[in-house]
């Protein structure tokens, strides 16, 4: 009786402990977004920001909303923006799934060996691929275009290896029973394989959503007119501008480019922890 009285006492402080630790992680995370939130409707944060910072401003107001409209092309740099993260969203989901399946469900030779070299690939540092991907798309005259910053999501590695954890934890009868049906590899991935995969696919569409949406080395390298410029590189050279250090404002364009960030996260996360958790099982 005393044991069983002394373990729950410790689960209940462990569980304590653990969500003082969890509370304690949503406000660090929770509290600068209210701030940048407060300080984009705090018209007088411009001339100074207040000490100690406030939350909510006394007078809120969206004129540093309506000043960011007007100082800088948002609607030209969110369309240049949504096209490439389309883009990108749907061919690198696409690529991760056909190259996740061919290495969960199809047999070949040299399968394993390719795909620990696939692999490997991702300790390749961005700064080690920047140059030669510039020049072979200066070869290929896709410099300042909408392609150069969409191709490169092609190559998802992270994608294809979550892709295929994934298949792997479904049963190979299917495509077995499928194939004794006379179907194709191409019909068994599209008809049984994939409608089932919704989780998966909709992880690495907001995956590949945020990686694009907030891209901004690679958007700058290959872009060189401001008319093709992504919201990020956009809001940058306007902060970089000396003479637009209006703290307001910045927030203001801030809070504007990440909205569409946490919509798209706020309706499809569930999909990614129930993706997560079934990776690490095998059939």
């Amino acid at each position: 009786m005393f044991g069983t009285r002394t373990i729950k006492k410790n689960f209940m402080i462990s569980q304590i402990l653990i969500n003082t630790f969890l509370i304690g992680g949503v406000i660090l995370v929770i509290v600068p977004f209210v701030w940048m939130i407060g300080t984009s409707l705090d018209l007088s944060a411009n001339t100074q920001l207040p000490f100690p910072p406030r939350f909510f401003p006394p007078e809120p107001t969206f004129r540093n909303y309506y000043i960011g409209f007007m100082n800088v092309p948002m609607a030209r740099y969110y369309f240049n923006t949504s096209i490439i993260t389309f883009f990108a969203v749907i061919l690198g989901s696409l690529s991760s799934l056909f190259a996740g399946y061919a290495f969960s469900k199809i047999r070949f030779r040299f399968k394993k060996a390719l795909f620990l070299i696939f692999m490997a690939t991702i300790m390749v540092p961005f700064e080690m691929t920047a140059i030669p991907m510039w020049r072979m798309f200066r070869a290929m005259g896709l410099l300042n275009t909408h392609a150069a910053a969409i191709l490169p999501y092609i190559s998802y590695v992270l994608g294809t290896f979550l892709a295929k954890q994934y298949f792997d934890t479904m049963p190979n009868a299917l495509k077995e029973s499928a194939f004794i049906d006379g179907a194709s590899e191409y019909s068994i991935f599209w008809r049984i394989f994939f409608p089932i995969a919704k989780p998966i696919v909709a992880t690495l569409a907001i995956l590949l959503f945020i990686g694009s949406w907030n891209s901004f080395l690679w958007p700058l390298i290959v872009m060189n007119s401001q008319r093709m410029y992504t919201i990020q590189i956009g809001i940058a050279l306007f902060t970089a501008n000396a003479d637009n250090l209006y703290p307001g404002v910045v927030m203001a364009l801030a809070v504007i480019s990440v909205i569409p960030v946490i919509i798209v996260f706020l309706f499809f996360q569930r999909y990614i922890v129930e993706s997560v958790a079934l990776t690490g099982l095998k059939q």
